[in-house]
């Protein structure tokens, strides 16, 4: 149930930005004191940092693959001549 009211503040935020009229200030206001009323839990904040982990982890073996790749073709270039 707060993920939808998340959701729905993100929106209104959003169409607000867009629009810059003074309806969308009014959403503004009324989406700020509900984001003070309402913090996310702490189990998403956990859920975020270990998918930046994962993403991390994802970066580094891909780095690592790419000078292995490198590493052989040298390799091979040095086997043909």
């Amino acid at each position: 149930m707060g993920l939808k009211i998340e959701q729905s503040n993100l929106e209104k935020v959003v169409s607000s930005s867009r629009g810059g009229d003074l309806q969308g200030l009014s959403q503004r206001s009324d989406t700020s004191s509900l984001s003070n009323q309402t913090e996310p839990p702490k189990k998403y904040e956990e859920l975020i940092i270990a998918l930046e982990s994962d993403v991390r982890k994802h970066i580094r073996i891909e780095q690592q693959l790419k000078l292995h790749m490198e590493s052989i073709e040298y390799t091979n270039e040095e086997l043909q001549t």
